[in-house]
């Protein structure tokens, strides 16, 4: 039997984990699949829920079969999605169904894309609904799978009627999980999966992978986007989408400015530059220049990329990397409560020069 994963890139392992489960017909009825944000959880769920659909014996999925032709047109009863959600959506049918609509969207475009889900969670009430659709359902030999994204946002009543679900699952059912923070998950809930973990892609995964994407994505190539994504498609995609070449140079304007002693250097930065001008254009820069800060240090006073050496060469002169990561953190969190993100930028800026030159 062929097993084909088209949207997974790399993650040998898992791929030959599952594809052995498939061929056996030993798939387990809960997997969770973990690890840190953009390896590729919601794409392999995405393939595993094809391949579990499709109803071929010979290749899987097959894209003809009744299973493979209701997945395509989105008209499958036999496939749920549950994503943690804001909570005036919980509150709303309307809202939420659009919501969810909304992110299923977003997924079927790009698998690798990135949710936040700060201010959002999976309620008993999506538990709930979840247990009665199933309950309702026809337990025939057809499977039936729920596709659960972001299962770390399950507060203690949610995990705990899950957890009921998952002891006494029914017939024919497959729930597949994705985290990427599995030590917020209940050991209960831990306990009844079976886990596979994602690794970091390689050098030549994330080049493939990158031309892979451009049929998710409209993202142009950088290269130098490439070196800063910590082996994460996600990040990598994130950063193509939403940033430029122009970025880097910002971020290395950013930098030079604010590792200055001077306060005057740095107020005539933010005086200057556009990227200061809202919150989200802010929050897109502070978050490369930590992704800059990252890959210098993993880099550990080897010479980086050609194209980045200017943009980190004012991060090689600072005596503390730690305490300046920290100053940058501090300023993307406190940009998103300010109206001017100039200000928080140069309060922060200041409170972490009264920081470095205040003896220990």
């Amino acid at each position: 039997m062929e097993i084909n994963f088209s949207r997974t890139v790399g993650q040998a392992f898992a791929r030959s984990f599952f594809t052995q489960a498939v061929r056996n017909q030993a798939f387990p009825h809960a997997i969770l699949v973990h690890g840190m944000p953009g390896l590729g959880q919601s794409a392999l769920l995405l393939d595993l829920a094809d391949i579990l659909l499709c109803e071929s014996a010979d290749v899987k999925p097959c894209h003809s079969c009744p299973g493979c032709l209701e997945r395509k047109h989105r008209k499958s009863d036999r496939l749920t999605y549950l994503f943690p959600l804001e909570k005036k959506a919980q509150e709303s049918e309307d809202i939420r169904v659009a919501d969810m609509l909304a992110k299923i969207e977003i997924l079927e475009k790009n698998p690798y894309a990135l949710f936040k889900f700060e201010k959002e969670f999976l309620s008993i009430a999506q538990i709930r609904e979840l247990q009665t659709r199933l309950g309702f359902a026809d337990p025939a030999t057809r499977r039936r799978v729920v596709l659960i994204f972001g299962a770390e946002y399950m507060p203690l009543p949610s995990a705990n009627a899950f957890l009921k679900l998952l002891e006494e699952p029914p017939p024919n059912v497959h729930f597949l999980l994705s985290t990427e923070s599995r030590s917020s998950l209940m050991p209960t809930i831990l306990s009844r999966c079976i886990q596979a973990g994602l690794t970091p892609l390689d050098t030549s995964e994330m080049e493939a992978g990158a031309k892979a994407a451009r049929q998710w994505s409209d993202a142009g190539f950088i290269p130098e986007f490439l070196a800063l994504s910590e082996g994460s498609l996600g990040n990598y995609l994130e950063l193509s989408l939403q940033s430029g070449e122009g970025d880097l140079q910002e971020a290395g304007r950013f930098v030079s400015a604010s590792v200055s002693p001077d306060w005057e250097v740095f107020s005539a930065y933010l005086e200057e530059t556009s990227a200061f001008g809202d919150m989200e254009n802010c929050a897109r820069l502070l978050r490369l220049v930590l992704a800059l800060i990252r890959y210098h240090h993993a880099r550990d006073g080897e010479r980086p990329e050609t194209s980045l050496q200017d943009t980190l060469a004012s991060l090689g002169e600072l005596p503390d990397l730690r305490r300046y990561a920290l100053f940058v953190e501090r300023t993307l969190a406190a940009v998103k409560g300010y109206s001017k993100p100039s200000i928080a930028a140069m309060t922060n800026y200041l409170e972490y020069e009264m920081e470095v030159h205040t003896p220990s």
